[in-house]
């Protein structure tokens, strides 16, 4: 696991649109890992790919794959 919990994260700038909350930071809220074919093409990463739940200052979360994020 690259984050932990509570951890502050910016989300990528090259991230596909739908993942991102461009250049805004948060912090990490949960985790999973991708199993299933179905989630994988959701998400736009292969299965076994590590997706972060992450949460804006504002209250809003996403799901973000792991390599589309940054440590702060």
């Amino acid at each position: 696991m690259k984050f932990d919990d509570g951890q502050a994260v910016k989300i990528s700038k090259t991230a596909p649109k739908h993942f991102y909350m461009l250049g805004e930071i948060g912090s990490i809220c949960g985790m999973d890992k991708i199993r299933t074919n179905q989630r994988s093409l959701e998400l736009e990463v292969p299965v076994g790919s590590i997706v972060y739940l992450v949460e804006a200052p504002c209250g809003k979360s996403i799901e973000v794959p792991e390599i589309h994020l940054s440590k702060l």
